[in-house]
């Protein structure tokens, strides 16, 4: 991997998200595993679950750009960008959680069902 353009192409997508948190990482994995859990998923639209992943880093760079432009940027924590990551992880872990659930021969601990179905009535979610 010398090749100079792979750098710089993965350098360029890192600046846009607004470089590596553990917020991104924690998204990014929960992402892998909901991909995962899709592709085994015999009910779920391959190529609709990819497209949302990439709308969802797009959106997430929209954060990032709004960050700079109202200047919160160069505080600790960045606003929009943080607002939104923590959004789509939220929704990616109650994703994992009802593809786990739909399989009726596995086992999904009852408090972590209970969990995420409060999570899902506090904020209104109808998924």
């Amino acid at each position: 991997m010398d090749n100079p353009y792979v750098y710089f192409s993965l350098s360029i997508i890192v600046y846009l998200l607004g470089g590596i948190d553990e917020t991104l990482i924690v998204l990014f994995c929960l992402n892998i595993i909901d991909l995962i859990l899709g592709l085994l998923s015999s009910n779920r639209d391959k190529k609709k679950l990819l497209s949302h992943k990439i709308k969802m880093y797009l959106v997430i760079i929209l954060g990032v750009m709004l960050d700079k432009v109202l200047g919160t940027e160069n505080n600790q924590i960045t606003k929009a960008r943080t607002y939104i990551i923590l959004a789509y992880s939220y929704n990616e872990v109650v994703n994992i959680v009802n593809s786990l659930c739909s399989d009726e021969d596995f086992f999904v601990p009852a408090g972590l069902r209970k969990y995420v179905k409060k999570l899902k009535d506090k904020s209104g979610d109808k998924n």
